[in-house]
């Protein structure tokens, strides 16, 4: 997710579709590195979303024609130097974070440029070997077209399948389930490059990939590190695992890995012994290791069990559920059986609502303290039946489950986004306690609410919550907090706040001086006293395109 500078703001999210970029005052590599970058914040891969993006939509296609020749430039013309990059840290299960990455999106276009160039070489070098170990970011057959990884849903669920499939070998019995300790932060430059050096690639472009990743690995551990959060990431971090897999598949071991988690497939448990072992030395050579505490050998039926993921688990709630309605009215087990062989055997989707409020209830209804006992695939299941049904069962406890288990922030206020829940003052106050506990600790997380509290519409019977005002007021006006989380709280006190707020909010136009942040300025005084705001207008709004397009926007959208 990036931060946008000026035309970072004005360019994200255009879609190719509904615009006629003139190609023939462009490189085809620079196109096709712009139509990949689209597509990183157009999927949501990136970590950071600016919040006014959407409405620099409007910006024209010559506009956009123009900066693009001035970065092409820049790139052909080795005239571009990489910024610095922000990390956000993104809770994750267990109380751990994953240092998410935001570039500026001039460096997101380069870093994808730069392997774009390299991608026609590692896409064949990969093409082949991808399908018989390696299921994650699967890449297209053809390496010259925009999209260059296959649906991640497919993929996914291909080595859910192939999975199974291993089991119903007879020779199996046991399987290996381990993962990567940080796999992208300990990535070494010395060994990637050693791996793209073999493949002839164009010695600038792979100086200037290292420039990049030099440049941002500070934020790591000097020489280690591949950013999280983009598409370009992932394909070297594919290209960087396949000898480990094919030196597995040379000791004639059967695995399948999906990123940096790996499945083996043994035929004894000294044998899974000996691949762990095998798998860590391997590893080793090339700066990783396994996490100790996610390394673990199960026998065929619990590894069935732990791929196939909700399924048992939905499975014996609808069992139970069968029993229940027979004994509450009365049914024999023979008359009922073919509704219940019905209800059964029907698509985990499509269990009915009674079903997965009851597995709620069994597995969520009381709040589990010990991670190790929260399953985050059965919750992230049943929020998602519970909104899609919009019944909010579930509302009033997830405030406390996104206090404890942060990692789920995301899930948890899409659910109660889709169940119409966050304009409820119940909800509102819940959060505000929250936002003010000890517990709201993390600042990705709380970038996370405001962003959905800033696509709320309120009306004049719906109010925003005082404190989850004064909360944001807070964080806007303290400049030791980041940057990104003060955009989203900004805009929110721009709506939300009262007039001294956005007298505040124009005050700080004197002391910035990156057109990013002026923009916010200008968004944010919308609801200045007229006069006074179209005073202001006339003073900024020929300092760059930016300005201009910020106030005709306003002028324009006067709502």
């Amino acid at each position: 997710m990036s931060w946008y500078s000026f035309q970072q703001l004005s360019l994200a999210k255009s879609s190719l579709n509904n615009r006629k970029i003139k190609m023939d005052e462009l490189s085809t590599d620079l196109i096709l590195a712009w139509e990949r970058v689209e597509a990183d914040i157009a999927e949501d891969r990136v970590f950071f979303t600016h919040p006014y993006e959407q409405k620099l939509l409007k910006i024209d296609d010559q506009s956009l024609t123009n900066w693009l020749k001035t970065i092409d430039k820049k790139f052909t013309d080795n005239m571009y130097s990489p910024k610095a990059m922000v990390i956000c840290e993104v809770p994750k299960l267990g109380s751990t974070l994953r240092p998410g990455g935001i570039l500026a999106l001039e460096d997101h276009l380069f870093f994808t440029f730069l392997v774009s160039k390299l991608f026609p070489r590692i896409h064949q070098h990969l093409h082949t070997p991808q399908q018989l170990f390696d299921y994650s970011y699967q890449l297209e057959d053809d390496p010259s077209q925009p999209r260059w990884l296959k649906s991640y849903f497919k993929s996914y669920r291909g080595y859910l399948d192939d999975s199974l499939k291993k089991l119903d070998n007879p020779e199996v019995k046991f399987v290996v389930f381990t993962d990567i300790t940080a796999y992208y932060e300990n990535i070494e430059h010395a060994v990637l490059f050693s791996d793209l050096n073999r493949f002839n690639g164009d010695e600038k472009t792979i100086a200037n990939l290292r420039a990049c990743l030099r440049m941002w690995s500070h934020v790591y551990i000097s020489g280690r590190g591949v950013p999280q959060g983009f598409s370009a990431s992932d394909i070297l971090a594919k290209l960087y695992l396949n000898p480990v897999d094919l030196a597995l598949h040379s000791y004639g071991i059967q695995h399948l890995r999906w990123v940096d988690d790996f499945r083996i497939f043994c035929s004894s448990e000294s044998e899974a012994r000996l691949a762990i072992v095998k798998l860590t030395q391997l590893l080793r050579k090339r700066g990783l290791n396994l996490q100790s505490g996610k390394t673990e050998i199960l026998n065929k039926e619990d590894a069935a069990n732990k791929i196939k993921g909700v399924d048992p688990i939905i499975k014996n709630v609808k069992e139970d559920y069968i029993s229940q309605i027979m004994d509450q009215i009365g049914i024999d087990g023979i008359s009922y059986l073919p509704l219940a062989e019905e209800l059964l055997t029907e698509s985990t989707e499509d269990t009915p609502l009674e079903v997965i409020i009851q597995a709620y209830e069994n597995y969520f209804g009381k709040v589990p303290t010990d991670h190790r006992d929260f399953n985050k695939t059965l919750f992230r299941f049943l929020l998602k039946r519970l909104g899609k049904q919009k019944h909010d069962h579930a509302a009033m406890q997830c405030i406390k489950y996104a206090s404890i288990y942060p990692s789920e922030t995301e899930t948890i206020f899409t659910y109660l986004k889709d169940i119409e829940m966050l304009i409820d003052h119940r909800i509102q106050d819940l959060l505000a306690r929250f936002l003010r506990s000890q517990k709201a600790i993390y600042d990705y997380q709380i970038y996370q609410i405001f962003r959905f509290l800033n696509n709320l519409e309120l009306n004049e019977q719906n109010t925003m919550h005082i404190d989850i005002i004064q909360i944001a007021r807070q964080i806007t006006f303290d400049n030791n907090r980041p940057g990104y989380l003060r955009t989203v709280t900004r805009q929110f006190l721009s709506q939300y706040g009262n007039e001294l707020d956005v007298d505040r909010i124009h005050e700080q136009y004197a002391h910035i001086t990156t057109p990013l942040e002026q923009f916010e300025i200008i968004m944010g005084v919308r609801r200045m006293e007229k006069a006074r705001r179209n005073a202001f207008f006339s003073t900024v709004e020929k300092q760059s395109f930016l300005h201009t397009y910020a106030v005709k926007f306003i002028k324009e959208n006067r709502n």
